[in-house]
C-alpha cells in the first residue's frame, strides 16, 4: 500500500495513483473500487473488504513521515475536491465551492448518496495519515453544508458531528 501511495505501485486492478488523478469525473463517480486505495484506512472497507488492504500501525507511522506520500495525499484530496465541485483555499485555510459546484453537486448532494460515505472515508484517512488540518477543513465545510442542504441522512450527520467532536 505504501508503494501505491508513493505513486510507485499498482492497485489490485493494475492502476496507479496517477491514473486516478487523470480519471474523468464520470469514471470517479461510477467506479467503486478506487477510493479505498486513494484514501486508505486502518480497517478494511465494510462494502468492499477485498478491494484494498488495511494499513498496519507501522505503515501509518511511516506514511506520516514520508514527504512523497504526504504530497500525494494532498494531491488526491485536491482531485476529489475538484470532483465534488470544491477547492482548497490555502490562504484562508478552508474548503469552498468552485465554479463547477452547481453542476457537480447534482451528482452527490442527493439523499443516501454513496459519496457521503466517500467523504467520511477521506476525512478519516487524512486524519490517520497525519493530515488533520485538511480533514478538519473538509469536515467544517460539510457541517456547514448540512445546515444548508437537506440531503444527508441522520446517520451521516451524526458521524460527521462525532468526528468533529473527537478531533
Amino acid at each position: 500500500m505504501l508503494e501505491f501511495l508513493r505513486g510507485q505501485g499498482k492497485d489490485n486492478k493494475g492502476r496507479c495513483l496517477f491514473d486516478y488523478w487523470d480519471a474523468d469525473n464520470q469514471w470517479l463517480e461510477e467506479t467503486h473500487n478506487y477510493i479505498q486505495w486513494m484514501f486508505p484506512l486502518d480497517k478494511r472497507s465494510f462494502h468492499h473488504p477485498f478491494v484494498a488492504p488495511a494499513l498496519k500501525e507501522y505503515e501509518l507511522e511511516m506514511a506520516k513521515h514520508d514527504e512523497i506520500i504526504q504530497h500525494n495525499m494532498i494531491m488526491s484530496f485536491q482531485r476529489m475536491l475538484e470532483f465534488y465541485g470544491l477547492r482548497l483555499n490555502e490562504v484562508e485555510n478552508k474548503i469552498e465551492k468552485n465554479n463547477s459546484f452547481e453542476e457537480r453537486s447534482k451528482v452527490w448532494l442527493v439523499v443516501k448518496n454513496h459519496n457521503h460515505l466517500r467523504l467520511t472515508r477521506i476525512i478519516k484517512s487524512l486524519r490517520l495519515l497525519g493530515l488533520e488540518t485538511y480533514a478538519e477543513m473538509l469536515l467544517d465545510f460539510l457541517i456547514e453544508l448540512v445546515s444548508e442542504v437537506d440531503c444527508f441522512t441522520k446517520i451521516t450527520r451524526s458521524i460527521w458531528m462525532e468526528l468533529k467532536i473527537r478531533k
